[in-house]
């Protein structure tokens, strides 16, 4: 009786170690964890276009710029002033989705010196998003913002102090365009820049 149970304990531990092993291959190649730079730069500067559009639209509706055509084109409660929770709800979310792309990119780029313009443009693009962010909505999560898992209820910072704060990232990618500009090598971005085509003084 004693030999059965060791055996069938034997029997378990194997078993039991064999899924752990065979669990630990299972890896999703769909959704890698570290990405290039040259894979995230078209396509977040692309996403800014249509998050742009989409603040184009809002300004234009509820600031009063454009206008229903004779009754043509139904622009439904911009006429009415008949609000609700949805109405340019998308706003908030594809811009800190958008941001999250150009955080990456900083983060990336941060003390690598042939990923330098990578970072610069970044740093740029991230300004421009909350700029229109604080535009939009005055006060907005900041400073704790973008931390994914880490930080789930970031506190809302001063309208102001995100101005002062956005002016000194701008201060930043233009030192680093200009120390990129002086650097034997470098990452360069000519074929992932769909806004300029790598012209950094365009940048500047």
């Amino acid at each position: 009786m004693k030999k059965i149970s060791t055996l069938i304990l034997m029997t378990l531990a194997v078993i039991i170690s064999s899924c752990s092993d065979l669990l630990d291959i299972n890896t999703n190649t769909n959704r890698p964890t570290s990405v290039n730079p040259e894979l995230i730069l078209p396509q977040a500067l692309a996403a800014t276009s249509l998050v742009l559009n989409a603040y184009n639209t809002y300004g234009m509706q509820i600031g009063g710029y454009g206008s229903n055509a004779g009754g043509f084109g139904g622009f439904n409660e911009n006429v009415s002033y008949a609000y609700t929770p949805n109405n340019y709800a998308n706003l908030w979310p594809v811009s800190y989705d958008n941001i999250e792309d150009y955080e990456y990119l900083i983060e990336k780029a941060a003390g690598d010196d042939v990923n330098i313009y990578f970072g610069a443009v970044a740093k740029i693009m991230k300004a421009y998003g909350f700029q229109l962010l604080v535009d939009a909505y005055n006060d907005v999560p900041y400073s704790e913002a973008l931390k994914g898992a880490d930080q789930l209820n970031p506190t809302y910072d001063k309208a102001d102090a995100i101005y002062l704060s956005l002016a000194g990232l701008l201060d930043e990618a233009i030192s680093d365009i200009n120390k990129g500009n002086g650097l034997a090598v470098k990452n360069k971005i000519d074929n992932y820049d769909i806004v300029f085509k790598g012209n950094m003084a365009s940048w500047l």
